[in-house]
């Protein structure tokens, strides 16, 4: 008996020395539940991590934050903006930043280590940074602008084509870092020298657009060049100015422009130079626009209508000619609060090419993914100028193999004020080009194609899915198929339903 319980005493102390010596740090750092988020637009923000321990049972009793203004003070364990010191407590999750007072764009960086119920201390975490955006009226040195001329009714408003706004700009010596903070009144993709700025689609994010209006924030270093330089903006109507829900059925209720009808851009720049110096580039009435160019609608529900034959090439680089663009305008204080965005942006996350392309009627090809999604298609064709094709999406195939709109209101139920998820495309005979909307999705398996001249091959579309992009918390799988099938299922549904807000379904108009 003696021999036994002495056994057992010696495993235990085994195994307590076992979790004595488990190996603990913290990861997963996060600022206002973001990692390494640039444009925090709250002067405390919370501060958040993760315990990891190779042993089971470790647990958190006391954390030491380290806040500094620069990654190399933190590398010397000096926080000169906050040092918590020892800190008894478990918390590991929304722990608030108590230390200097922050400034408009300012950088700042952090790092944490925790200790054990075991008194031990985990190894300081890998250093975290976050930036601060704009935090009053006065941080913005930039003005809405928009397309000259009176704001149109919103009844009545037709789907519009999307205005382009453009400037040139010098930088004459070594640059350090750029940083953009832009949003619109509409959706807008910003351009740099030719490239797109970030990854960010249908920004900024739907709000009460008469309360609060999102900002988002982007390193741009690599786009800038001494020398010569451009920055462009394309707008749609969105959430603001576009076809929002079944509005239309309520008396004199708007069909378009629940939140306004005049789209406008704000946009900064913050240039930092090698020699510490640094300058604002700035949204003002300097700036170009037109509304001439290939984006000839934009809607959310309805879709996206391009006519590549009215492509400006160049229009987002140094040395383009616009001099038949008017002058920007002034839009006047928007009275909504500007803010950081607060949550993951809408981002692609993945890719899906046909698993089947029918031809149910003589030219009509009917694209079958295999998955429904929430997104649009890319597509690669060539054809003679003004060849239009159109893209028309759905979730289900008739009995005839063509696609079923009806739920969508666009059958003999719902007349033409459904969700048309359409796209069209009108090439200009250059060759082979490449097509993908900019301020629309759909939800959708199959995709309809009409205005081909020739049976496509395979590899002519392919789907790209999109949704608001947080990373996985986490997985399952079992040895059942039905069961992993399901849970295959619940993700899918949750990402096609989430594009800034939840909704219930991401193809009809309610």
């Amino acid at each position: 008996m003696s021999t036994r319980v002495l056994t057992i005493s010696v495993l235990l102390a085994l195994a307590a020395g076992a979790c004595n010596m488990s190996t603990v740090k913290t990861t997963y750092l996060r600022t206002e539940y973001l990692t390494d988020p640039m444009g925090i637009d709250d002067r405390q923000p919370r501060l958040s991590w993760v315990l990891d321990a190779d042993a089971r049972g470790v647990r958190q009793t006391a954390y030491h934050v380290l806040v500094g203004s620069s990654e190399a003070l933190l590398r010397q364990d000096t926080g000169d903006l906050w040092d918590s010191g020892k800190v008894e407590s478990d918390q590991m999750a929304q722990v608030v930043y108590a230390g200097k007072p922050l400034a408009a764009e300012q950088d700042v960086f952090w790092k944490v280590r925790v200790w054990t119920q075991d008194s031990q201390v985990s190894p300081w975490s890998p250093v975290a940074r976050w930036r601060m955006g704009p935090l009053t009226l006065a941080d913005w040195r930039a003005k809405w602008i928009s397309l000259p001329g009176p704001a149109p009714a919103a009844k009545g408003l037709p789907a519009r084509p999307s205005p382009m706004f453009r400037k040139e700009f010098q930088i004459g010596k070594p640059i350090r870092r750029a940083v953009v903070t832009a949003t619109s009144l509409g959706m807008y993709e910003l351009r740099i020298n030719g490239r797109r700025v970030g990854d960010h689609l249908l920004a900024p994010e739907w709000t009460n657009y008469h309360k609060r209006v999102e900002y988002q924030t982007y390193d741009v270093t690599d786009q800038l060049k001494t020398g010569a330089n451009a920055v462009g903006a394309m707008l749609g109507d969105g959430w603001y100015a576009g076809r929002l829900g079944i509005s239309h059925i309520v008396k004199d209720g708007p069909l378009r422009g629940h939140y306004g009808t005049r789209l406008a851009l704000l946009m900064q720049m913050r240039v930092y130079y090698a020699d510490g110096s640094s300058e604002l580039i700035v949204t003002d009435d300097t700036w170009k626009v037109t509304d001439d160019g290939p984006i000839r609608k934009a809607c959310i529900l309805d879709g996206e209508i391009y006519d590549s034959r009215k492509e400006l090439n160049g229009w987002d680089t140094a040395g383009y000619d616009d001099s038949s663009w008017r002058p920007a305008e002034l839009t006047g204080e928007v009275k909504a609060e500007l803010v950081g965005q607060p949550n993951e942006p809408i981002k692609v996350t993945e890719e899906l090419r046909p698993i089947a392309i029918t031809e149910p009627k003589p030219g009509v090809y009917v694209i079958d993914f295999g998955q429904v999604l929430s997104g649009w298609c890319r597509i690669k064709v060539g054809a003679p100028a003004g060849t239009t094709m159109t893209l028309r999406h759905a979730e289900v195939l008739q009995a005839d193999g063509m696609i079923y709109r009806d739920n969508l209101r666009m059958g003999p139920l719902g007349g033409e004020l459904g969700a048309r998820q359409e796209d069209q495309f009108v090439l200009n005979g250059s060759g082979e080009q490449t097509f993908e909307p900019r301020f629309t999705y759909h939800g959708f398996r199959y995709v309809e194609v009409t205005g081909l001249p020739t049976r496509p091959p395979k590899d002519f579309i392919l789907a790209r899915v999109f949704h608001s992009a947080p990373p996985m918390a986490g997985s399952f799988e079992c040895s059942s198929p039905l069961l992993n099938q399901l849970m295959k299922n619940i993700v899918w549904t949750h990402r096609d339903n989430m594009h800034s807000v939840p909704t219930d379904c991401p193809q009809r108009d309610e």
